[in-house]
């Protein structure tokens, strides 16, 4: 049997030591990255669920405020006593590419109606028109969105339809002739009572 000098066994043992103190650097350095990488995923996940919204559910936000402004402008149709709880469909493609200014100005102002009734109609035609400016506001935020730019036609159409139903309802009062004041009952003359005659001078005859 041949004897391994003692250098080399101490040269050995000292390569073997280096080899597993590399091994255990190298298997922390691991670890470490691990680590790392799962705190980062964590992080991105968490941002994920409670950071910002999507787009597309920005996008629904949007038409949900659309749908509530636009279901406001059909009831108040109903209220002013406009024909249908939506325009015409004519009347919807005619609108489309025009501003609201323009529907607006379907009756021109100033308009100081005297009746109850025509203050009514055209308070209701300055809300449904100010419903059409903010649904237009919003579709112009959603560009290329044709069921938002179809739902801004048709709010500037009812605009439109609100306005002039307004100025029909003044014109018609300015019309209509003014109230007569009943004539006084003509004057009699009074005929004179026993007591004026017996006071009255005899007549004489000649």
């Amino acid at each position: 049997m041949t004897a391994t000098p003692a250098g080399t066994t101490t040269g050995l043992a000292a390569l073997a030591a280096v080899v597993a103190a590399t091994a255990v650097v190298a298997a922390s350095a691991l670890v470490a990255a691990t680590a790392a990488t799962a705190l980062v995923a964590g992080t991105i996940v968490v941002a994920g669920c409670g950071g910002s919204q999507s787009p597309y559910e920005h996008i629904d936000q949007r038409k949900n405020e659309i749908s509530m402004l636009w279901g406001q402008v059909r009831d108040w149709r109903q209220e002013a006593g406009l024909r249908g709880v939506e325009p015409s469909r004519r009347a919807i493609v005619e609108m489309h590419g025009q501003p609201v200014a323009k529907a607006r100005r379907a009756c021109p102002d100033p308009i100081e109606p005297a009746t109850d009734e025509c203050r009514d109609t055209c308070r209701l035609a300055d809300a449904i028109c100010d419903n059409a400016g903010r649904i237009c506001d919003i579709a112009g935020e959603l560009a290329g969105d044709a069921w938002a730019a179809d739902k801004c036609a048709s709010a500037k159409a009812s605009c439109k339809e609100a306005r002039t139903a307004c100025c029909q309802c003044w014109s018609e009062e300015q019309r209509a002739p003014p109230a007569s004041v009943p004539d006084a009952a003509p004057h009699e003359p009074s005929q004179p009572g026993p007591d004026q005659l017996s006071r009255q001078p005899p007549r004489r005859h000649w």
